[in-house]
């Protein structure tokens, strides 16, 4: 009679390697499992980015473009009317208009850019090349001049690390005096910042404003000049203040509001309201009849 023989599975020294690796990897994945947790078993969730707060971006980005656009506006409205002797508020405008006029600041400011760097662009090109140099020579002269000290002074370089391992010993060793250390920075940092905000946030806020004062000072030069010409040759339109069917006054509007208006003409700026006056265009042929002899 056969006797049945059972024959159990018993590992071998080559399959013990196999079988520790199954373990490990067991084990690593419940540790990796167990520090992702966030204490109650549950997985942190990653946020994307189009979880962020797209909604208080959006706001406080189209509140500072706002602004932005309401201060060049301004500044070239009123820059444009100073040009001619006029105060802005004579003739306040409402606060669409500010953003159309920011605008047409913009825009002229750009058509003013392009011509002048049509006739600077050898001096902007020098300008870049020395920008160019005065930003990337001083970190290889650094590198040339620390090779060179490497090279003939190993020394030098060899005592400075000793030095700065002897300062982080006596910290490591005195936390007091690091903490110290750190309120004395904290302290520093927190008064020298007003004094560098003062200096460079108002130059930093007024930029659109300049944009728009230089923007309105060119395009008043520039009509200025077309008005100069007269009413006969100009490109502008001329206009005639009559009152009781008799002129009083004839020029170009510079401004006008439902109850006022001021013309100017020949370098003369003349202001009055609308009460019983009838402004009308003036033909230049009109214009032109009593410079004839």
């Amino acid at each position: 009679m056969k006797s049945a023989t059972v024959s159990n599975h018993e590992l071998t020294p080559g399959d013990l390697p196999a079988a520790n690796q199954s373990i490990v990897h067991d084990v690593d994945k419940v540790s990796t499992t167990a520090s992702n947790t966030d204490g109650t078993g549950t997985q942190p969730v990653q946020k994307s980015i189009s979880d962020w707060p797209w909604g208080v971006i959006v706001s406080v980005l189209g509140l500072v473009l706002a602004g932005i656009a309401y201060s060049l506006g301004d500044a070239y409205y009123n820059a444009y009317l100073e040009k001619f002797s006029i105060h802005s508020g004579a003739f306040p405008v409402d606060h669409p208009t500010h953003f159309v006029l920011a605008v047409w600041g913009g825009l002229n400011a750009t058509i003013a850019l392009q011509k002048w760097l049509t006739g600077h662009v050898i001096k902007l090109l020098i300008a870049t090349v020395a920008c160019l140099a005065y930003f990337a020579l001083p970190p290889v002269v650094f590198v040339g001049i620390s090779r060179f000290f490497a090279k003939f002074f190993p020394k030098f370089f060899a005592n400075r690390k000793r030095q700065i391992g002897r300062a982080n010993a006596l910290l490591d060793d005195r936390p007091s005096l690091r903490k110290y250390l750190g309120i004395v920075f904290v302290i520093a940092y927190l008064a020298g910042s007003p004094v560098w905000l003062f200096l460079f946030v108002p130059p930093f806020i007024s930029i659109p404003s300049a944009i728009g004062e230089s923007a309105g000072e060119n395009v008043a030069t520039t009509d200025k000049n077309d008005f100069d010409k007269g009413c006969g040759h100009s490109r502008a339109q001329c206009y005639q203040a009559m009152k009781n069917g008799k002129e009083i006054a004839h020029g170009y509007v510079i401004a006008q509001s439902p109850s006022r208006v001021a013309l100017y003409y020949m370098g003369n700026t003349s202001q009055f309201s609308l009460g019983d006056v009838v402004l009308q265009t003036l033909d230049k042929a009109a214009a032109e009849a009593p410079s004839r002899p």
